[in-house]
């Protein structure tokens, strides 16, 4: 049967050549012919000052337009640290790591925003950077919490034609007296940075050295990934499940302004379990830990449903969403220069999360098992990275913005990072709770809850975040990540 789905494949896959090679090819000449003139006349930006580069393919499909405007796509890392820490002696120690590098092997993406050119978006990067514009102190308003301050300053705009990036200490206080803590953000656009490029920023900051977790491709892979890209139009189903506005029971809402401008709305809350409880479970059943989590979390999302909003009934399954690291990252491989190491490496695998599945161990198989059909039974990973992106360089930015925005219906999200066991300091501090998190408020979330999380020292720090009209209100959000997520966890662990 299965020579059978490849060579129907193959046959269904030259007659959609045949209808787009004229207009992909043209596109892609176009396309070429850009970076060929910006690579020989080394064309300026607006500034006259930031030279045009392209984008690798991943970089690009975050970079749907110029960094100062829509949309806004932020990745970044929040610290508490025992102690304060100077902005003087955190602009000094970022300057030693980061921007003393030769001009041939700098950090480019701290350098860089986006900007337009003959209908695509391009990287500007510029000859110099003032540090003293992107490693600041700020201090939250009087009664602010700490979730309202880091969701305002995440979803901050770009300032025009500067670097897209920002470091901010907060100085963190306690019924009006200042304690001995401080809190330290670092964001960055995501057309320039991944899950990865944020473990070496913070490797590098704090001398660590994080596990790089990601199998390389087996014996055979070529021959095995040509036949599931060709049998792709025969598995394109699984790309589907539960994810209309009309099916899914946490619809993303997305609100416009009258002069169709997007709202920026977004919410986010941190809680922290024992990373043991979590791998005693994913011993157990011998699954991955990213299913053990996502079905910890549609358990939580059920129980929200029902226990909190007061659901009578939910439907079967929704959309959630799985991001997979790609082999070989650049910040893993020894001799890479640093103007490559901050980049995009990741493809996203969407599942049918069971909601309706009350039974965890049930729950966990199924998830589990979407999973492996994504990475290695089908190969539709594979198939993202090796089609979908090169396709996607070639399409001109105005054919594609007005889509970004559309309700998705999606339903819950989930990243994974490892980072050491043995726990971390910045500047002899040490550092109690790293969370890793992602705004996509402008560019509607592929889902109305992210969940990433970040194992370091036995711990395991999970950071949520939604859009607003999943949760309505921040009490909700901190309901369902300090106590749901909390009881779902408590509830599976008694099952074994």
């Amino acid at each position: 049967m299965a020579i059978w789905k490849t060579i129907v494949g193959a046959v269904i896959w030259i007659l959609i050549l045949v209808v787009l090679i004229i207009p992909i090819g043209l596109l892609a000449l176009y396309k070429l012919s850009l970076c060929l003139i910006l690579y020989f006349f080394k064309i300026r930006g607006e500034n006259g000052v930031d030279r045009l580069y392209p984008l690798d393919p991943v970089d690009g499909m975050l970079a749907v337009d110029s960094s100062s405007k829509r949309p806004l796509v932020n990745f970044g890392v929040v610290m508490i640290i025992e102690g304060k820490i100077g902005v003087e002696e955190m602009r000094s120690h970022f300057q030693t790591c980061f921007l003393n590098e030769t001009e041939d092997n700098r950090y480019e993406k701290l350098y860089s925003h986006l900007e337009r050119f003959g209908g695509y978006i391009f990287r500007a990067t510029a000859p110099t950077m003032d540090i003293t514009e992107h490693v600041v102190e700020r201090r939250m308003e009087e009664g602010e919490i700490w979730e309202e301050f880091l969701v305002k300053w995440m979803l901050e705009k770009w300032k025009d034609l500067k670097p897209c990036w920002e470091m901010v200490l907060i100085p963190l206080a306690s019924n009006g007296e200042e304690r001995e803590r401080t809190g330290i953000g670092f964001k960055i656009h995501h057309a320039f940075a991944d899950g990865y490029s944020l473990l070496h920023i913070l490797d590098k900051l704090t001398g660590c050295q994080s596990p790089y977790l990601v199998k390389d491709f087996e014996k055979g892979w070529f021959f095995t990934q040509m036949r599931q890209i060709l049998e792709v139009p025969l598995n394109m189903g699984v790309f589907g499940g539960g994810g209309s506005a009309s099916k899914n029971p946490f619809p993303v809402k997305v609100n416009f302004t009258p002069e169709g401008k997007h709202i920026r709305e977004f919410q986010v809350s941190f809680t922290t379990v024992k990373l043991e409880d979590v791998k005693r479970i994913r011993r157990k059943y011998g699954v991955k830990l990213a299913s053990v989590l996502l079905t910890i979390m549609t358990g939580a999302m059920r129980r929200y449903a029902l226990e909190v909003e007061g659901r009578e009934e939910i439907p079967e399954e929704f959309l959630g969403a799985l991001t997979l690291p790609w082999p070989k990252h650049p910040t893993r491989q020894p001799g890479t220069r640093n103007k490559d190491k901050l980049c995009n490496h990741w493809v996203t695998a969407f599942l049918k999360l069971p909601l309706k599945e009350n039974n965890p161990e049930l729950r966990i198989k199924l998830i589990d098992a979407g999973i492996r059909l994504w990475q290695e039974e089908l190969g539709l990973d594979k198939f993202t990275g090796r089609v979908m992106h090169p396709m996607m360089w070639v399409v001109p930015r105005v054919m594609g913005e007005d889509a970004v925005g559309l309700d998705t219906g999606s339903g819950g999200g989930l990243t994974s990072i490892v980072g050491g066991e043995q726990g971390y300091s910045l500047l002899g501090k040490n550092v109690t709770n790293i969370y890793p998190w992602i705004a996509l408020p402008d560019n509607t979330p592929f889902t109305g809850l992210n969940c990433f999380t970040f194992a370091e020292g036995g711990k395991l720090n999970l950071t949520f975040g939604a859009h607003p009209s999943v949760f309505k209100i921040q009490e909700n959000l901190n309901n369902f990540s300090e106590k749901l997520f909390h009881d779902e966890l408590d509830s599976f662990l008694q099952l074994i």
